[in-house]
């Protein structure tokens, strides 16, 4: 329209007035007539965009003294719906947003684009990072913001809540990996690179709310932090080019290096921060005799799936620490397995493989899984066992001054059952009653019989 060429007009003509090279290409391409003019009035209405949501966030979280409405609506609904497998999968998105990885990413860019004398844009990557940086550490400092859920030290790489730095940094390193690398390619290609960055960043900002490490508001602010740095990294690319990357390779450096970095990080830490961001349970206190008496109703007969079904009985709940268990299970020859993990799942597409080798299914209680799975498998049958689960409860016990956790067991026979010669998928039965036997018997401690002759499960307190 007459009224945005006359606005680009003025403006070319006012960069090319401040006698400075850069400022001259910048009055070049803000010229009426350069075919890169919309493009950057469009990145500077998206950098003013930005610049305004982020500035309302800061206010709105600066003039309030709790969360908002919406912050704990969207934390509530979220914290409902956690469980065993999104937290598995939850805190390793997270941990491919730690600060570490992420800076390997921006790294290995600034060092392809260096390779490639590219050198305007590696220094410019390098300032986005440390302003990024310096404006988010600078605003947690200001900010003194709770997080939603008290966590260990170790949860957190700073205290404060406000705003993300996941989130922030992940907008950041991606945002300018798009942008620098659709710099240099076409339409289709650019709207796939930035669509595949934009889930990326979603993913790592979704986490962040999922684990309760932040409110809505931290996550939606420190995106509009980093999407006004990376904008106005974006403004000052499409006025001083980078010449001759080779985009595709920038990408595909990047991408692999971050991922070398996130997978080594999983490997080395993910049970520690699975520890760390396991969701808090309050538990709730009896004495024994109040436990034994009637307060060991309150948990179910049966398990209870994801889909809220019942399933398999209990067999006995166990009042006391996991390593006695373990230690009097071994000793009946049972096998305790490592904590279940999704690469564990490759078995079961191998019809063949020994039953020894498929791991039992990883079976939930309320959304949480097993803290405890052992192992009896027996030398004349092969393609049978007997699977032992305890589940953790919400519920312990005073026993001799100490609170002691409970635990529900499940007892299963599982049989190998290939499926159409394609996958072997155990076939999992309640255990009978001689195994039940043999299994109760073999456990040392203070049995407690329920009030009501006999109804509900044995009660086991550990020695």
């Amino acid at each position: 329209s007459p009224l945005i060429r006359r606005t680009l007009g003025g403006l070319s003509r006012l960069a090319k007035a401040q006698r400075s090279r850069p400022f001259y290409r910048l009055g070049r391409a803000l010229s009426p007539d350069h075919p890169k003019a919309a493009r950057i009035v469009a990145m500077g209405l998206s950098l003013v965009v930005a610049a305004l949501v982020a500035g309302y966030l800061i206010i709105r979280v600066g003039t309030l003294e709790v969360a908002s409405n919406l912050d704990q609506s969207v934390f509530g609904f979220l914290n409902a719906l956690r469980n065993a497998p999104a937290d598995n999968l939850m805190i390793k998105i997270s941990m491919m947003g730690d600060t570490l990885e992420l800076l390997v990413l921006c790294g290995v860019m600034i060092i392809w684009l260096l390779i490639h004398r590219a050198w305007r844009t590696a220094i410019g990557i390098a300032v986005a990072v440390a302003a990024e940086q310096t404006i988010v550490n600078a605003m947690k400092f200001a900010f003194e913001r709770p997080r939603p859920i008290p966590l260990p030290p170790e949860a957190y790489e700073m205290p404060n809540s406000f705003p993300s730095g996941h989130a922030a940094f992940a907008m950041l390193a991606f945002g300018l990996l798009a942008v620098i690398s659709g710099h240099a390619m076409g339409r289709w290609a650019k709207a796939l690179v930035y669509s595949l960055a934009g889930m990326a960043v979603f993913l790592i900002a979704f986490s962040r709310l999922y684990l309760g490490v932040h409110w809505l508001g931290d996550v939606l602010a420190g995106i509009a932090i980093a999407a006004v740095v990376t904008t106005a990294f974006g403004v000052a690319l499409e006025a001083w080019p980078a010449r001759r990357i080779r985009p595709l390779g920038l990408i595909g450096a990047a991408i692999a290096a971050w991922m070398a970095a996130a997978s080594l990080n999983v490997a080395v830490n993910f049970n520690s921060r699975e520890a760390t961001y396991a969701q808090p349970v309050q538990v709730k206190v009896f004495d024994a005799a109040t436990w034994t008496e009637q307060a060991w109703q309150r948990e179910p007969a049966r398990r209870v799936d994801l889909s809220g079904k019942s399933g398999d009985p209990f067999i006995a709940q166990w009042v006391g620490p996991l390593d006695v268990l373990e230690a009097q299970l071994k000793a009946q020859g049972f096998q305790i397995l490592p904590g279940w993990n999704w690469t564990a799942a490759l078995v079961y597409s191998d019809p063949h493989a020994p039953f020894a080798a498929v791991p039992p299914p990883p079976l939930l209680h309320e959304g949480l899984s097993a803290r405890l799975t052992a192992v009896h498998n027996s030398p004349e049958e092969l393609n049978q066992r007997i699977v032992l689960r305890a589940f953790k409860t919400g519920s312990a016990v005073a026993v001799s001054g100490k609170q002691q956790p409970v635990y529900l067991i499940s007892l299963m026979h599982e049989e190998n059952m290939p499926r159409f010669k394609l996958i072997t998928l155990p076939r999992s039965t309640p255990a009978d009653e001689s195994d039940v036997g043999k299994l109760l018997g073999g456990l040392t401690g203070t049995v407690v019989a329920p009030a009501k002759g006999g109804l509900g499960p044995v009660i086991l307190a550990a020695p």
